[in-house]
Protein backbone atom coordinates (compact mmCIF):
# COMPACT_ATOMS: atom_id res chain seq x y z
CA UNK A 1 0.00 0.00 0.00
CA UNK A 2 1.15 3.03 -0.82
CA UNK A 3 2.17 5.83 1.77
CA UNK A 4 0.73 9.04 1.89
CA UNK A 5 2.54 12.64 2.02
CA UNK A 6 1.98 12.67 5.56
CA UNK A 7 2.72 9.44 6.49
CA UNK A 8 6.13 9.23 3.69
CA UNK A 9 7.40 12.34 5.55
CA UNK A 10 7.07 11.41 9.25
CA UNK A 11 8.64 8.37 8.41
CA UNK A 12 11.49 9.96 6.70
CA UNK A 13 11.65 12.17 9.58
CA UNK A 14 11.90 8.88 12.39
CA UNK A 15 14.36 7.35 9.89
CA UNK A 16 16.74 10.20 9.47
CA UNK A 17 19.64 8.99 11.93
CA UNK A 18 19.68 5.74 10.14
CA UNK A 19 19.80 7.08 6.56
CA UNK A 20 22.79 9.15 7.49
CA UNK A 21 24.15 6.39 8.26
CA UNK A 22 22.95 4.42 5.67
CA UNK A 23 24.88 7.16 3.28
CA UNK A 24 28.20 6.08 4.96
CA UNK A 25 27.29 2.66 5.42
CA UNK A 26 27.26 2.12 1.33
CA UNK A 27 30.56 3.64 0.37
CA UNK A 28 32.23 1.23 3.23
CA UNK A 29 30.56 -1.85 2.27
CA UNK A 30 31.80 -0.96 -1.32
CA UNK A 31 34.90 -1.02 -0.26
CA UNK A 32 35.40 -3.57 1.58
CA UNK A 33 33.91 -5.98 -1.65
CA UNK A 34 36.42 -3.95 -3.88
CA UNK A 35 39.62 -5.19 -1.99
CA UNK A 36 42.33 -6.85 -3.43
CA UNK A 37 43.96 -8.10 0.00
CA UNK A 38 40.58 -9.43 0.72
CA UNK A 39 40.58 -9.23 4.97
CA UNK A 40 38.71 -11.63 7.43
CA UNK A 41 38.70 -9.02 10.15
CA UNK A 42 36.65 -6.51 7.65
CA UNK A 43 34.22 -9.78 6.52
CA UNK A 44 33.79 -10.45 10.57
CA UNK A 45 33.29 -6.70 11.17
CA UNK A 46 30.95 -6.08 7.94
CA UNK A 47 28.78 -8.80 9.84
CA UNK A 48 27.71 -6.14 11.90
CA UNK A 49 26.55 -3.98 9.43
CA UNK A 50 24.87 -6.28 7.69
CA UNK A 51 22.82 -7.19 10.72
CA UNK A 52 21.79 -3.67 11.35
CA UNK A 53 21.02 -3.19 7.68
CA UNK A 54 18.99 -6.46 7.15
CA UNK A 55 17.59 -8.32 9.69
CA UNK A 56 17.08 -5.49 12.14
CA UNK A 57 15.62 -3.75 8.72
CA UNK A 58 17.65 -0.27 8.81
CA UNK A 59 17.38 -0.61 4.69
CA UNK A 60 14.37 -1.01 4.63
CA UNK A 61 13.15 1.36 7.00
CA UNK A 62 14.84 4.14 5.35
CA UNK A 63 13.50 2.91 2.01
CA UNK A 64 10.10 2.98 2.31
CA UNK A 65 9.08 6.55 2.80
CA UNK A 66 11.56 7.76 0.01
CA UNK A 67 11.64 4.69 -2.94
CA UNK A 68 9.16 2.31 -1.38
CA UNK A 69 9.70 -1.33 -1.27
CA UNK A 70 13.25 -2.16 -1.67
CA UNK A 71 14.38 -5.00 -4.16
CA UNK A 72 18.03 -6.78 -3.94
CA UNK A 73 20.28 -8.24 -6.52
CA UNK A 74 20.98 -12.43 -5.72
CA UNK A 75 21.82 -15.16 -7.94
CA UNK A 76 18.82 -18.12 -8.85
CA UNK A 77 20.25 -21.14 -6.98
CA UNK A 78 16.81 -22.50 -7.00
CA UNK A 79 17.96 -25.95 -9.44
CA UNK A 80 20.26 -26.68 -6.37
CA UNK A 81 17.64 -25.91 -3.00
CA UNK A 82 14.74 -28.10 -4.03
CA UNK A 83 13.91 -30.58 -1.77
CA UNK A 84 14.60 -33.25 -3.84
CA UNK A 85 17.61 -32.15 -5.43
CA UNK A 86 20.64 -34.86 -5.33
CA UNK A 87 18.68 -36.86 -2.62
CA UNK A 88 20.57 -35.73 -0.19
CA UNK A 89 24.01 -36.41 -1.70
CA UNK A 90 25.00 -33.04 -1.62
CA UNK A 91 27.77 -32.66 0.78
CA UNK A 92 28.80 -28.93 0.09
CA UNK A 93 27.49 -25.73 -1.44
CA UNK A 94 28.06 -21.78 -1.40
CA UNK A 95 26.70 -19.61 -3.73
CA UNK A 96 29.72 -17.36 -3.61
CA UNK A 97 29.51 -14.65 -6.91
CA UNK A 98 32.18 -12.65 -5.58
CA UNK A 99 35.64 -12.12 -6.08
CA UNK A 100 38.28 -12.58 -3.06
CA UNK A 101 42.39 -12.06 -2.95
CA UNK A 102 41.44 -10.48 -6.09
CA UNK A 103 40.13 -13.96 -8.07
CA UNK A 104 36.54 -14.94 -8.53
CA UNK A 105 34.54 -17.06 -6.46
CA UNK A 106 31.96 -18.64 -8.73
CA UNK A 107 29.11 -21.02 -7.35
CA UNK A 108 30.74 -24.01 -5.45
CA UNK A 109 29.10 -27.38 -5.59
CA UNK A 110 30.49 -30.72 -4.25
CA UNK A 111 28.51 -34.13 -3.95
CA UNK A 112 30.88 -36.37 -2.50
CA UNK A 113 34.31 -36.03 -0.75
CA UNK A 114 36.87 -36.85 -3.49
CA UNK A 115 38.50 -40.54 -2.69
CA UNK A 116 41.59 -40.10 -0.98
CA UNK A 117 41.92 -36.78 -0.37
CA UNK A 118 41.42 -35.76 3.27
CA UNK A 119 42.55 -32.87 3.49
CA UNK A 120 42.31 -32.15 -0.01
CA UNK A 121 43.80 -29.20 -2.29
CA UNK A 122 41.38 -28.71 -5.12
CA UNK A 123 40.96 -25.48 -7.22
CA UNK A 124 37.61 -24.17 -7.80
CA UNK A 125 38.06 -24.67 -11.45
CA UNK A 126 39.08 -28.45 -10.84
CA UNK A 127 36.27 -28.99 -9.10
CA UNK A 128 33.73 -27.77 -12.06
CA UNK A 129 35.66 -29.50 -14.34
CA UNK A 130 34.70 -32.36 -12.03
CA UNK A 131 31.17 -31.85 -11.77
CA UNK A 132 30.56 -29.87 -15.14
CA UNK A 133 32.65 -31.50 -18.29
CA UNK A 134 30.96 -28.72 -20.70
CA UNK A 135 32.40 -26.09 -19.07
CA UNK A 136 30.25 -25.24 -15.40
CA UNK A 137 26.78 -23.10 -15.22
CA UNK A 138 25.66 -19.93 -15.04
CA UNK A 139 23.46 -19.00 -12.66
CA UNK A 140 21.25 -16.46 -13.32
CA UNK A 141 20.55 -12.74 -11.78
CA UNK A 142 17.19 -12.28 -10.18
CA UNK A 143 15.62 -9.40 -7.37
CA UNK A 144 14.24 -10.34 -4.30
CA UNK A 145 11.87 -8.73 -1.98
CA UNK A 146 13.47 -8.99 1.64
CA UNK A 147 12.25 -11.47 2.96
CA UNK A 148 12.94 -13.38 -0.03
CA UNK A 149 16.67 -12.26 0.34
CA UNK A 150 17.08 -13.16 4.14
CA UNK A 151 15.39 -16.56 3.55
CA UNK A 152 17.40 -17.87 0.09
CA UNK A 153 19.10 -20.77 1.12
CA UNK A 154 22.74 -19.87 0.56
CA UNK A 155 25.04 -22.62 1.93
CA UNK A 156 24.62 -26.68 1.90
CA UNK A 157 26.50 -28.76 4.62
CA UNK A 158 26.45 -32.73 4.26
CA UNK A 159 22.53 -32.22 2.96
CA UNK A 160 21.14 -29.58 5.53
CA UNK A 161 20.39 -26.14 3.59
CA UNK A 162 21.17 -22.87 5.30
CA UNK A 163 19.46 -19.37 4.95
CA UNK A 164 20.95 -16.29 4.27
CA UNK A 165 19.35 -14.53 7.56
CA UNK A 166 21.26 -17.47 9.78
CA UNK A 167 24.43 -16.66 8.12
CA UNK A 168 24.75 -13.04 9.18
CA UNK A 169 23.05 -14.14 12.57
CA UNK A 170 25.35 -16.26 12.89
CA UNK A 171 28.56 -14.42 12.33
CA UNK A 172 27.87 -11.04 14.11
CA UNK A 173 26.09 -12.63 16.98
CA UNK A 174 28.59 -15.57 18.02
CA UNK A 175 31.28 -15.88 15.72
CA UNK A 176 32.89 -12.62 16.92
CA UNK A 177 31.05 -9.74 14.86
CA UNK A 178 29.56 -8.33 17.68
CA UNK A 179 29.50 -10.94 20.09
CA UNK A 180 31.38 -14.35 20.85
CA UNK A 181 29.64 -17.30 21.90
CA UNK A 182 29.20 -20.94 20.88
CA UNK A 183 26.71 -22.51 18.73
CA UNK A 184 23.35 -23.74 20.56
CA UNK A 185 21.07 -24.59 17.55
CA UNK A 186 21.83 -27.07 14.89
CA UNK A 187 22.41 -24.94 12.27
CA UNK A 188 24.58 -22.87 14.36
CA UNK A 189 26.86 -25.94 14.68
CA UNK A 190 26.66 -26.35 10.94
CA UNK A 191 28.46 -23.73 10.29
CA UNK A 192 31.16 -23.44 12.81
CA UNK A 193 31.53 -27.17 11.33
CA UNK A 194 31.74 -25.52 7.36
CA UNK A 195 34.04 -22.83 8.61
CA UNK A 196 36.34 -25.70 9.73
CA UNK A 197 36.00 -27.95 6.81
CA UNK A 198 36.56 -25.82 3.95
CA UNK A 199 39.00 -22.91 3.18
CA UNK A 200 39.94 -20.98 0.11
CA UNK A 201 42.81 -19.20 -0.54
CA UNK A 202 44.47 -17.76 -3.03
CA UNK A 203 46.27 -20.08 -5.67
CA UNK A 204 48.74 -19.05 -8.58
CA UNK A 205 46.03 -19.68 -11.33
CA UNK A 206 42.64 -19.01 -9.60
CA UNK A 207 41.35 -19.75 -5.80
CA UNK A 208 42.69 -23.33 -4.10
CA UNK A 209 39.97 -25.18 -1.54
CA UNK A 210 41.49 -26.58 0.96
CA UNK A 211 39.43 -29.28 2.56
CA UNK A 212 39.30 -31.06 5.74
CA UNK A 213 37.20 -33.59 5.98
CA UNK A 214 36.68 -34.53 9.70
CA UNK A 215 36.40 -37.45 11.65
CA UNK A 216 35.40 -35.66 14.87
CA UNK A 217 31.91 -35.42 16.26
CA UNK A 218 29.85 -32.46 15.49
CA UNK A 219 30.22 -31.28 18.67
CA UNK A 220 33.57 -31.49 18.97
CA UNK A 221 33.99 -30.22 15.13
CA UNK A 222 32.14 -26.93 15.93
CA UNK A 223 34.70 -25.68 18.50
CA UNK A 224 36.75 -23.09 16.90
CA UNK A 225 40.09 -23.39 15.05
CA UNK A 226 42.24 -20.52 13.97
CA UNK A 227 42.21 -20.49 10.18
CA UNK A 228 45.18 -19.22 8.21
CA UNK A 229 45.32 -15.02 7.90
CA UNK A 230 45.44 -15.68 4.11
CA UNK A 231 42.15 -17.60 3.68
CA UNK A 232 37.93 -17.31 4.20
CA UNK A 233 35.86 -20.17 4.75
CA UNK A 234 32.22 -20.49 3.05
CA UNK A 235 30.25 -18.13 5.74
CA UNK A 236 32.91 -15.36 5.01
CA UNK A 237 32.29 -16.02 1.31
CA UNK A 238 28.38 -15.66 2.16
CA UNK A 239 28.94 -12.34 3.84
CA UNK A 240 30.84 -10.73 1.28
CA UNK A 241 28.65 -12.11 -0.92
CA UNK A 242 25.55 -10.40 0.35
CA UNK A 243 28.04 -7.22 0.96
CA UNK A 244 28.48 -7.48 -2.99
CA UNK A 245 24.52 -7.76 -3.67
CA UNK A 246 23.59 -4.50 -1.63
CA UNK A 247 25.88 -2.89 -4.24
CA UNK A 248 24.91 -4.76 -7.22
CA UNK A 249 21.16 -3.90 -6.72
CA UNK A 250 19.07 -1.09 -8.11
CA UNK A 251 17.18 0.04 -5.65
CA UNK A 252 19.97 0.96 -3.31
CA UNK A 253 21.29 2.88 -6.11
CA UNK A 254 18.84 4.73 -5.99
CA UNK A 255 17.97 5.03 -2.47
CA UNK A 256 21.60 6.27 -2.19
CA UNK A 257 21.03 9.12 -5.07
CA UNK A 258 17.96 10.43 -3.51
CA UNK A 259 19.57 10.53 -0.01
CA UNK A 260 22.49 12.52 -1.07
CA UNK A 261 19.09 14.64 -3.01
CA UNK A 262 17.29 14.98 0.23
CA UNK A 263 20.73 15.65 2.66
CA UNK A 264 22.08 18.14 0.29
Amino acid sequence: MKLTRAEALRLREKSEGAAHALLEDIPYIRGVVARQDTSRTEIRHLSVVLRRLLIDGDLARVAAPRIGRIKLHSLDNSMHTGEKVYKGRLRLFFCGDVNVFGQYIGTFDLHEVPQNQAPAELTVETVNKLLYPDGGEQLKDILLGMEQFLSQKVICFMGHWIQRRAVIKYMANLASGAHSDLPVHDEQFMLARVRNVVQVSKGPSGPHIHLVWETASPSDAALFRPAPPESVDPVLIELLATANSLTLSPDVGRLEEALQKEFA
